[in-house]
């Protein structure tokens, strides 16, 4: 049984709350950490765990072997070096940092530690997405000159406010991810992370070059960055692809495409939460193979209860983790490319392994 630390209780911890519920035979939260007290103890009734102000105070006083961060991405250099140096495993949301500076410092200590480190990519875990990559893998699609990658969603926006679904963080101005210097950005380092991890998932090539355009559609929602981004890259064998996130508006199709389009000479591939579309040149029809039984925000949460069982597969040595730091530090390189290409107007070349396996 693992004894599991949740540092930060807000709106993501909430979405991660049921998943370590469903886990209860195999983890047990035992200790809960946030600034806002209040906060800390609500989550921490749920589990009967112990309630701190803060990280420090949980990894002095509470034993555990794994932590949960759920924190804005300034704090991650500094929770991950503790846990590293306590020798705690560590699952901890995205982005991994806000600069590849700061990535490079939680790198450092996860490899001198020897800890788990699993990036909480959770769209992955899609059943979707994980056929799709062995499809692409396979060369089922011949080679492939384009893969699409779109991440839109209203749920930030004034009209969405009030709705069940929207977290009560989300307000205008008042949510971490509305700063800057909390996040490191704006929607192109947040929700444009899974996008960016998604595709290269996908992929699983070398980006050579990418170009990017940012939008600011919705100044009322007390957004510093942007709400909307638009990267096109290449890849090392000349391949294109292609990253869109947006909170100004939801995504350009609601059909099987919603999430990933890859387009190849012996047909297309396409997908969303719970279906693979697949339209071969040969075939005048489509096929659409109907992988969950899931959708929409439903879908969206079961990844992460497959992510958390994952996280605990991982620690018992079932398996090798799906992502890993590797991972997380590449796709933040290529969305500070992207902010580069963005602020500049050029085309920015990029070396290093974007791609890792």
């Amino acid at each position: 049984m693992y004894r599991i630390g949740l540092i930060g209780a807000g709106a993501i911890s909430a979405v991660h709350q049921p998943a370590w519920e469903a886990a209860h035979a195999r983890a047990e939260v035992v200790a809960v950490a946030d600034r806002d007290i209040e906060a800390a103890e609500r989550l921490a009734s749920v589990f009967q765990a112990k309630t701190f102000p803060g990280f420090r105070e949980l990894f002095r006083d509470a034993a555990v072997d794994a932590v949960d961060i759920c924190l804005p991405p300034k704090l991650h250099v500094e929770v991950v070096t503790e846990a590293a140096r306590r020798g705690v495993h560590v699952l901890c949301e995205k982005p991994v940092a806000r600069s590849l500076q700061e990535a490079d410092e939680i790198g450092t200590e996860v490899r001198a530690s020897g800890i788990t480190y699993l990036p909480a990519h959770n769209t992955i875990f899609y059943p979707t997405i994980r056929r799709a990559r062995e499809y692409l893998a396979r060369g089922d699609l011949g080679a492939v000159s384009f893969v699409r990658s779109w991440d839109c969603e209203t749920e930030l926006t004034p009209r969405a406010f009030g709705e069940a679904r929207n977290p009560p963080a989300h307000r205008p101005g008042e949510d971490w991810r509305s700063s800057t210097e909390l996040l490191g950005g704006g929607a192109l380092i947040d929700g444009g992370f899974h996008g960016v991890y998604r595709l290269l998932y996908l992929v699983q090539k070398q980006v050579t070059r990418v170009t990017a355009l940012t939008g600011r559609f919705h100044p009322e929602l007390g957004w510093q960055g942007e709400d909307t981004a638009l990267l096109t890259v290449q890849f090392s064998d000349g391949s294109l692809g292609e990253v869109l996130i947006s909170y100004a508006f939801d995504s350009p199709t609601i059909g099987p495409d919603r999430l990933f389009t890859a387009v190849g000479r012996e047909g297309v591939l396409s997908g969303n939460e719970a279906e693979l579309q697949l339209r071969l040149a040969t075939w005048e029809r489509a096929s659409v193979q109907r992988l969950s039984d899931l959708r929409g925000q439903i879908a969206w949460r079961d990844t992460f209860r497959r992510e958390i069982e994952h996280f605990l597969d991982v620690l018992d040595g079932r398996t090798a983790p799906i992502q890993t730091f590797d991972e997380a530090r590449a796709a933040l390189q290529l969305i500070r490319a992207a902010y580069e290409a963005a602020d500049t107007g050029r085309t920015v070349l990029l070396s290093g392994d974007t791609a890792p396996s």
